[in-house]
Protein backbone atom coordinates (compact mmCIF):
# COMPACT_ATOMS: atom_id res chain seq x y z
CA UNK A 1 0.00 0.00 0.00
CA UNK A 2 1.44 3.60 -0.88
CA UNK A 3 0.26 7.00 0.94
CA UNK A 4 1.30 10.40 -0.62
CA UNK A 5 3.03 12.63 2.17
CA UNK A 6 5.05 15.41 2.32
CA UNK A 7 8.94 15.24 1.71
CA UNK A 8 9.64 16.88 4.96
CA UNK A 9 8.05 14.19 6.77
CA UNK A 10 10.58 11.37 5.65
CA UNK A 11 12.29 10.21 8.85
CA UNK A 12 9.81 6.84 9.24
CA UNK A 13 11.86 5.28 5.80
CA UNK A 14 14.97 6.78 6.92
CA UNK A 15 14.49 4.89 10.85
CA UNK A 16 13.45 2.53 9.39
CA UNK A 17 16.19 1.86 7.66
CA UNK A 18 18.53 1.95 10.86
CA UNK A 19 16.23 -0.14 12.50
CA UNK A 20 16.71 -2.78 9.63
CA UNK A 21 20.57 -2.65 10.25
CA UNK A 22 20.92 -2.13 5.80
CA UNK A 23 24.58 -2.32 6.06
CA UNK A 24 27.25 -0.91 3.09
CA UNK A 25 30.93 -0.18 3.22
CA UNK A 26 32.22 2.54 1.67
CA UNK A 27 34.73 1.04 -0.95
CA UNK A 28 32.40 -2.15 -1.79
CA UNK A 29 32.65 -3.65 -4.61
CA UNK A 30 29.47 -3.02 -6.32
CA UNK A 31 28.98 0.06 -8.01
CA UNK A 32 28.09 2.98 -5.85
CA UNK A 33 25.28 3.68 -8.29
CA UNK A 34 23.74 1.72 -10.67
CA UNK A 35 23.54 1.41 -14.23
CA UNK A 36 20.04 2.45 -14.14
CA UNK A 37 20.17 4.80 -11.84
CA UNK A 38 22.61 6.72 -13.77
CA UNK A 39 21.22 6.09 -16.70
CA UNK A 40 17.40 8.09 -15.53
CA UNK A 41 19.52 10.81 -13.89
CA UNK A 42 20.78 11.28 -17.48
CA UNK A 43 17.39 10.63 -19.29
CA UNK A 44 15.33 12.46 -17.00
CA UNK A 45 16.80 14.73 -14.28
CA UNK A 46 17.21 17.70 -15.80
CA UNK A 47 13.00 17.79 -17.40
CA UNK A 48 12.56 16.97 -13.54
CA UNK A 49 14.24 19.82 -11.89
CA UNK A 50 13.30 21.77 -15.17
CA UNK A 51 9.37 21.35 -14.36
CA UNK A 52 9.64 21.56 -10.68
CA UNK A 53 11.66 25.00 -10.63
CA UNK A 54 9.77 26.60 -13.52
CA UNK A 55 6.33 25.00 -11.50
CA UNK A 56 6.82 26.91 -8.56
CA UNK A 57 9.52 29.80 -9.41
CA UNK A 58 7.89 32.23 -12.18
CA UNK A 59 11.86 33.87 -12.52
CA UNK A 60 13.46 30.25 -13.24
CA UNK A 61 14.52 30.79 -16.83
CA UNK A 62 16.95 27.84 -18.92
CA UNK A 63 16.78 24.01 -18.69
CA UNK A 64 18.63 22.77 -15.37
CA UNK A 65 21.78 21.14 -15.70
CA UNK A 66 22.34 17.93 -13.93
CA UNK A 67 25.19 16.46 -12.25
CA UNK A 68 26.78 12.53 -11.28
CA UNK A 69 24.43 11.51 -8.77
CA UNK A 70 25.75 9.97 -5.68
CA UNK A 71 24.13 7.31 -3.09
CA UNK A 72 21.82 8.47 0.16
CA UNK A 73 23.23 7.17 3.34
CA UNK A 74 22.63 7.51 7.36
CA UNK A 75 25.13 6.76 9.73
CA UNK A 76 24.85 3.32 11.44
CA UNK A 77 24.54 3.55 15.27
CA UNK A 78 28.09 2.49 15.68
CA UNK A 79 29.25 5.63 14.11
CA UNK A 80 26.70 7.77 16.26
CA UNK A 81 27.54 6.69 19.56
CA UNK A 82 31.35 6.92 18.43
CA UNK A 83 32.15 3.54 18.00
CA UNK A 84 32.43 3.40 13.81
CA UNK A 85 32.59 -0.45 13.19
CA UNK A 86 32.33 -2.32 11.62
CA UNK A 87 29.84 -0.35 9.28
CA UNK A 88 29.94 3.68 8.90
CA UNK A 89 26.71 4.26 7.06
CA UNK A 90 23.32 2.77 6.26
CA UNK A 91 22.08 3.27 2.68
CA UNK A 92 18.62 4.54 2.16
CA UNK A 93 18.41 3.17 -1.42
CA UNK A 94 18.17 6.63 -2.53
CA UNK A 95 20.22 8.92 -4.91
CA UNK A 96 20.89 12.67 -5.09
CA UNK A 97 22.32 14.92 -7.75
CA UNK A 98 22.83 18.65 -7.78
CA UNK A 99 21.41 20.63 -10.35
CA UNK A 100 22.05 24.16 -11.84
CA UNK A 101 20.90 27.00 -13.80
CA UNK A 102 22.87 29.18 -16.10
CA UNK A 103 26.11 27.48 -14.14
CA UNK A 104 24.95 28.26 -10.81
CA UNK A 105 24.33 25.51 -8.03
CA UNK A 106 20.12 25.92 -8.15
CA UNK A 107 19.52 22.67 -5.48
CA UNK A 108 19.34 19.23 -5.56
CA UNK A 109 16.74 16.04 -6.63
CA UNK A 110 16.89 12.48 -5.55
CA UNK A 111 15.47 8.95 -6.93
CA UNK A 112 14.83 6.06 -5.62
CA UNK A 113 12.72 2.75 -6.71
CA UNK A 114 9.13 2.12 -6.76
CA UNK A 115 8.45 -1.22 -8.08
CA UNK A 116 11.71 -1.95 -8.68
CA UNK A 117 11.66 0.84 -11.22
CA UNK A 118 13.58 4.35 -10.73
CA UNK A 119 11.33 7.72 -10.05
CA UNK A 120 11.58 10.83 -9.06
CA UNK A 121 11.45 10.88 -4.98
CA UNK A 122 11.92 15.11 -4.49
CA UNK A 123 13.62 18.22 -5.73
CA UNK A 124 13.94 21.15 -3.78
CA UNK A 125 15.94 24.04 -4.05
CA UNK A 126 18.90 23.50 -1.59
CA UNK A 127 21.87 25.36 -3.97
CA UNK A 128 24.09 24.89 -0.33
CA UNK A 129 24.12 21.29 -0.96
CA UNK A 130 24.31 21.24 -4.62
CA UNK A 131 27.12 23.96 -4.65
CA UNK A 132 28.78 21.25 -2.16
CA UNK A 133 28.29 18.01 -4.20
CA UNK A 134 29.40 19.64 -7.65
CA UNK A 135 32.98 18.95 -7.10
CA UNK A 136 33.05 15.26 -4.94
CA UNK A 137 34.70 12.87 -6.62
CA UNK A 138 32.68 9.48 -8.49
CA UNK A 139 32.56 6.77 -5.86
CA UNK A 140 32.24 9.26 -2.99
CA UNK A 141 29.04 8.43 -0.39
CA UNK A 142 27.06 10.88 0.75
CA UNK A 143 25.45 11.40 3.96
CA UNK A 144 23.00 12.71 6.35
CA UNK A 145 21.85 13.45 9.82
CA UNK A 146 18.37 14.42 10.48
CA UNK A 147 18.95 15.24 13.71
CA UNK A 148 21.36 18.15 12.90
CA UNK A 149 20.00 18.68 9.10
CA UNK A 150 23.73 17.88 8.23
CA UNK A 151 25.28 16.39 5.17
CA UNK A 152 28.66 14.72 4.82
CA UNK A 153 30.85 13.09 2.29
CA UNK A 154 33.03 9.84 3.45
CA UNK A 155 35.54 8.34 1.22
CA UNK A 156 38.23 6.55 2.21
CA UNK A 157 37.78 6.54 5.83
CA UNK A 158 37.77 10.71 5.58
CA UNK A 159 34.60 12.40 6.20
CA UNK A 160 34.07 16.17 4.93
CA UNK A 161 31.47 17.76 5.68
CA UNK A 162 29.22 19.13 2.79
CA UNK A 163 26.45 21.03 4.78
CA UNK A 164 27.03 21.36 8.45
CA UNK A 165 23.57 22.37 9.27
CA UNK A 166 23.88 22.49 13.40
CA UNK A 167 27.14 19.92 13.39
CA UNK A 168 29.99 21.65 15.43
CA UNK A 169 33.23 20.16 14.10
CA UNK A 170 36.08 20.52 11.45
CA UNK A 171 35.35 20.22 7.98
CA UNK A 172 37.58 17.28 7.07
CA UNK A 173 38.36 14.70 9.65
CA UNK A 174 39.34 11.32 9.95
CA UNK A 175 36.15 8.89 10.48
CA UNK A 176 36.86 7.86 14.15
CA UNK A 177 37.31 11.53 15.49
CA UNK A 178 34.37 12.36 13.29
CA UNK A 179 32.81 9.75 15.20
CA UNK A 180 33.38 11.16 18.52
CA UNK A 181 32.68 14.63 17.86
CA UNK A 182 28.96 13.26 16.14
CA UNK A 183 27.97 11.33 19.17
CA UNK A 184 29.36 14.41 21.83
CA UNK A 185 26.92 16.60 20.01
CA UNK A 186 24.18 13.88 19.58
CA UNK A 187 23.86 13.29 23.27
CA UNK A 188 23.62 16.63 24.43
CA UNK A 189 21.04 16.80 21.53
CA UNK A 190 18.60 14.37 22.56
CA UNK A 191 19.52 13.96 26.57
CA UNK A 192 20.99 10.62 26.20
CA UNK A 193 22.57 7.55 24.30
CA UNK A 194 22.47 7.52 20.37
CA UNK A 195 20.13 4.67 20.55
CA UNK A 196 16.08 6.33 19.41
CA UNK A 197 13.62 5.54 22.03
CA UNK A 198 11.30 2.59 21.76
CA UNK A 199 9.80 3.08 17.51
CA UNK A 200 11.90 6.49 17.51
CA UNK A 201 8.96 8.66 18.94
CA UNK A 202 11.47 10.73 21.11
CA UNK A 203 14.18 10.54 18.06
CA UNK A 204 11.03 11.59 15.21
CA UNK A 205 10.35 14.73 17.35
CA UNK A 206 14.09 16.07 17.77
CA UNK A 207 14.51 15.68 13.68
CA UNK A 208 11.43 16.75 12.80
CA UNK A 209 11.46 20.00 14.64
CA UNK A 210 14.97 20.19 13.22
CA UNK A 211 14.08 19.30 9.90
CA UNK A 212 11.49 21.95 9.87
CA UNK A 213 13.59 24.54 10.46
CA UNK A 214 16.08 23.82 7.57
CA UNK A 215 13.35 23.19 5.18
CA UNK A 216 11.63 26.86 6.08
CA UNK A 217 15.11 27.99 4.30
CA UNK A 218 14.26 26.26 0.72
CA UNK A 219 11.36 24.26 -0.23
CA UNK A 220 10.56 21.16 -1.29
CA UNK A 221 8.96 20.85 -3.94
CA UNK A 222 7.78 17.00 -4.37
CA UNK A 223 5.81 14.43 -2.32
CA UNK A 224 7.12 11.30 -2.02
CA UNK A 225 4.95 8.44 -1.11
CA UNK A 226 5.48 6.52 2.25
CA UNK A 227 6.90 2.81 2.12
CA UNK A 228 6.57 0.33 4.90
CA UNK A 229 9.68 -0.20 6.58
CA UNK A 230 11.00 -2.78 3.99
CA UNK A 231 12.12 0.31 1.87
CA UNK A 232 9.70 -0.91 -1.08
CA UNK A 233 6.29 0.41 -2.16
CA UNK A 234 3.75 -2.16 -1.40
Amino acid sequence: MTMARPALLTLGPLLAGVLLGLLATPGADTPPVPDDVAAWFAAHGGTAATTAAEGLDVEAAGRAAVGGAFPLHLWSESVRTGEPEPHPVVPREEWVAAYSRDGTAAGTLVAWRVDGEVALASVDDHAELAAALAPLPAGSLVVEEPLLGAFFAIRDEEVTTLVPGFFEGPRTAPLAAFSESLAAQLEGLVGGGGEPEQEGRGWLLVAAAVGAGVVAAGGVWVARPWRRAAGSAG
